[in-house]
């Protein structure tokens, strides 16, 4: 599983815990892991998680070959000096599980300069936005996208993402949790890539998204 963008429940009290830590005024960063919903840990990366990190996205590379997908990644992408300042920048995250790294991803706030222009379609929105990148899981595990995800909509109500139109698995993923196509973006060296964006509701924002959970 990978785009270019591609234990048990809580007891009630560490949950509350947890809502509280995410559902606060962010900075540009989200600063705090949390737990995720099914059965893992979402935190933020450090450099001493860097082997298994390339180990990760090795077998993404890997599976994305064996499953006629071996141009997105290439042999060595994304490379060890983009994770590396990924985790300077505080925004590569960690999904682990039984204190092993099950699968990773960038969330990253701010104008996507690859988005600015979009073929065959258009943005649903105009808000501020945050980008998913560089997200993998282990083939062995299952449920991955679905509670990396889940993290990222508890920091903003607007995400986009985008991925390879031969990734067909990242594509039912996207398309299964919600995401519509919006058209066709190109990376920075030049490639097609299929755009896609979630709302949580219209055009409003993260913000706007926490303030309307917190009222229930």
């Amino acid at each position: 599983m990978s785009a270019d963008t591609g234990g048990g429940r809580e007891r009630p009290s560490q949950e509350r815990s947890s809502r509280e830590q995410l559902s606060g005024k962010r900075s540009d960063l989200p600063q705090q892991g949390g737990t995720c919903r099914k059965c893992g840990v979402i935190r933020p990366a450090a450099m001493e998680d860097l082997p298994e990190l390339l180990a990760l996205y090795a077998g993404a590379r890997a599976f994305m070959a064996a499953n006629g997908n071996p141009d997105q990644w290439g042999t060595s992408s994304p490379p060890r000096y983009v994770l590396e300042e990924d985790i300077r920048k505080k925004r590569l995250f960690i999904c682990e599980r039984n204190r092993s790294v099950c699968g990773a991803f960038a969330l990253v706030f701010g104008d996507d300069p690859t988005y600015a222009r979009i073929e065959g379609g258009a943005w649903r929105s105009d808000a501020p936005y945050g980008t998913i990148h560089r997200i993998a899981g282990k083939e062995t595990e299952r449920g991955i996208f679905e509670e990396c995800l889940s993290w990222c909509r508890e920091q903003t109500g607007h995400i986009r993402i985008d991925t390879h139109e031969k990734n067909a698995v990242m594509r039912h993923l996207i398309e299964k949790n919600g995401f519509v196509r919006c058209g066709i973006i190109h990376v920075a060296d030049g490639s097609p890539r299929i755009a896609y964006e979630w709302t949580a509701g219209g055009d409003r924002t993260g913000e706007a998204y926490r303030e309307k959970k917190d009222s229930r």
